[in-house]
């Protein structure tokens, strides 16, 4: 239930990775993450962070900075 996870975890907090997706909780809801943009980078989808250095986990949050 979505409701219970909102309540049960912050904003920002992965919920699950998969080879091309980042499930991030948000409020209200989930949205699926397929590229990103690090600080000082270009775009780059999902796919290519999953296969090398990036270091994030499920239960990480994302803070905005």
């Amino acid at each position: 239930n979505q409701d219970a996870m909102v309540r049960m975890y912050a904003p920002g907090k992965v919920m699950q990775i998969t080879d091309n997706e980042i499930i991030v909780l948000c409020n209200p809801g989930l949205i699926s993450l397929t590229n990103i943009t690090l600080p000082g980078k270009k775009p780059t989808e999902v796919s290519e962070l999953v296969k090398g250095n990036f270091k994030i986990q499920q239960r990480d949050t994302f803070k905005n900075e």
